[in-house]
């Protein structure tokens, strides 16, 4: 986990477009700027761009799908459970039976159809605090921040917004496949079982 703040986030994106205002604070109490406006509003956008595209390791929660089965829902057609997913999910990865084998699945009307009965739901956290996020997150929410500010604060330099964009997708590619190699060396290469993974 990070020891950086949201407005340090914020500061950091701000300068990688050569913005030179800093905020304070993203309280409209402490700090009104136009600056901190745009950076309250941007940054949950970014961050929820960031996090919806990969199945990060550090926001993985892995409950028991019993208790997020959903008996009032008629399960679709080919299908033979449904589940609500947690109200604290950002994207849902997948669910898992009791012997750890991947579940084919339909989302439909914000709930999850499986194939077969699940025993557990994969999904990634919805996680605003930024201390809580990894490195790679920090730096990919970084960078996606900065092209969002720079479209809404510089819009008429479209070739820096157009740079700083593909910035953002570099930035993303690289920050998920270190996640994914971190990830690995935390289970282990020869971690067999997938459904052991998901208990952790």
């Amino acid at each position: 986990m990070t020891t950086v703040s949201a407005v340090d986030i914020c500061n950091d994106a701000m300068s990688l477009f050569g913005h030179d205002e800093e905020i304070t604070s993203l309280d409209p109490a402490v700090d009104s700027s136009a600056e901190a406006v745009k950076c309250a509003r941007q940054l949950d956008l970014a961050r929820r761009h960031v996090f919806t595209r990969h199945a990060w390791s550090f926001l993985s929660q892995s409950p028991d799908a019993a208790g997020l089965e959903c008996a009032a829902v008629n399960p679709l057609p080919g299908h033979a459970a449904v589940y609500a997913p947690p109200a604290d999910a950002i994207k849902i990865i997948g669910a898992l039976d009791s012997a750890g084998e991947q579940l084919s699945y339909t989302l439909n009307d914000g709930y999850m159809h499986t194939k077969a009965a699940a025993d557990v739901i994969r999904y990634t956290l919805d996680q605003p605090e930024v201390e809580r996020w990894s490195l790679d997150g920090v730096l990919a929410v970084t960078a996606e921040l900065a092209y969002r500010l720079c479209r809404v604060m510089m819009p008429s330099d479209g070739k820096l917004v157009a740079s700083l964009r593909a910035d953002a997708a570099e930035q993303l590619r690289a920050s998920k496949s270190a996640d994914n190699a971190q990830s690995r060396r935390e289970t282990g290469k020869g971690s067999a079982n997938p459904y052991m993974q998901a208990r952790r």
